[in-house]
């Protein structure tokens, strides 16, 4: 029996539904929008009274996508967006894996031109033959969400060593596909207006940082001294100078300062570790060189960009946002947006913790797929080819659109 994918993934959607009963916290104040197969967000301005309701529409109306508003309203279902009586709401950062610029991207990530036929592998917006826009398909793999991870990581400890936010206001939810949500729930926060969440974001992202600021400044001998109170975001940068002095060569060294900086001086650096960490410790940094004060800014630079986050900003300061809801099914991967903790993030497995059918093997006409790394196994690649898979894989590649039919 030949099953048309739309067909097959709306019966598996329907049957997940039947079978759990979703809840969301603040149901009745938040706006929902729901999305059919090969549309996120079909209709939005949606408002249930309770769970019940929920759950009631999510059996009937088996949809594909739900997303759900971070903002709460006095009437969620109100058109306009600022008819609804915005009352508060969490802060919500986004991590999607095509933001991050990953090296496995040139190898399972393509663009065609839409002109003249020209294709290649990774990502490029115009034809370098004919200058035209191109297509680009976009996959994800291992090494994608693992990148998103420690993205995750990374913000997480700034909302908490820097920012100070406990473990219990920060909750993290995989996004269902490529990515993860963080939010801050928090009454501390859910009252600021979008002009006081984008100072906000700039803080985490380190938008504008001025390293003067924070305390690093040159003085009249052309060295950096430290001056200031070594607390939060200062407190992170001396530590980072300090891991990156304790570096056992000048091979290391060289992933950290400027390229163009001469073997000379890191050896130099290198030779004389100690006494730059003593001179450190008091606010004092060490001069191999007599343009030091550049050798140290650029650093400080390149520690900045290695540490940056590729978060969706406008995600975070549009107050009338909505997202995919925790616990439900993303019909473009056919994945749970699962809630997880800082502690079990390092071992989550999507295609195990986030798949809701994993027992056997399924067989799909796939197209063409990339060689991807997925669940620790490899697939592909193939072309137009009928392939029996694990169903949890098979399943994810009949939502990406990859295969047309699955065979029963």
């Amino acid at each position: 029996m030949i099953i048309k994918a739309e067909q097959f993934l709306k019966s598996k959607i329907k049957e997940f539904y039947e079978k759990n009963f979703i809840t969301v916290p603040g149901v009745e104040s938040r706006e929902f929008g729901y999305g059919i197969y090969n549309k996120k967000i079909l209709d939005r301005n949606i408002n249930f009274k309770d769970d019940y309701e929920l759950n009631t529409f999510l059996r009937e109306k088996v949809p594909f996508y739900l997303s759900y508003s971070c903002g709460h309203y006095q009437y969620p279902n109100a058109k306009p967006t600022t008819a609804k009586n915005y009352l508060k709401g969490d802060f919500i950062f986004e991590y999607d894996a095509d933001d991050i610029p990953t090296p496995c991207k040139k190898t399972h990530d393509s663009w065609k031109c839409v002109k003249c036929g020209e294709e290649g592998k990774g990502h490029i917006k115009k034809c370098p033959k004919c200058n035209s826009k191109t297509e680009i398909s976009e996959w994800i793999c291992d090494k994608c969400l693992d990148a998103t991870k420690k993205q995750t990581k990374r913000l997480y400890n700034i909302l908490t060593y820097e920012l100070g936010f406990k473990d219990e206001e920060i909750k993290i939810t995989f996004s269902g596909h490529k990515g993860f949500h963080t939010k801050i729930i928090s009454e501390k926060i859910q009252s600021l207006k979008q002009n006081e969440r984008i100072e906000l974001m700039d803080y985490i992202t380190e938008e504008g940082l001025n390293f003067k600021e924070l305390g690093f400044v040159p003085d009249n001998k052309g060295s950096i001294v430290f001056q200031g109170e070594r607390l939060g975001k200062t407190q992170k940068y001396l530590q980072f100078i300090k891991t990156v002095l304790e570096s056992k060569d000048s091979s290391e060294l060289l992933n950290y300062f400027d390229p163009n900086t001469s073997t000379q001086t890191l050896n130099k650096l290198v030779n004389n570790k100690q006494e730059a960490l003593e001179l450190l410790e008091k606010g004092l940094f060490y001069k191999p060189r007599k343009d030091s004060l550049e050798l140290w800014y650029n650093l400080l630079e390149n520690l900045k960009d290695s540490q940056r986050l590729y978060v969706d900003r406008q995600t975070t300061i549009d107050i009338y946002k909505i997202i995919r809801c925790p616990n439900t099914i993303h019909g473009g991967a056919m994945l749970l947006a699962k809630d997880l903790t800082i502690d079990t993030l390092d071992d989550f497995k999507p295609f195990e913790d986030a798949s809701i059918y994993k027992e056997g093997t399924l067989k799909i006409h796939l197209k063409k797929v990339p060689r991807l790394l997925l669940n620790s196994q490899i697939y592909g690649p193939y072309n137009d080819e009928i392939v029996e898979l694990p169903y949890n894989i098979a399943i994810y590649f009949l939502a990406k659109g990859a295969a047309d039919e699955a065979i029963l």
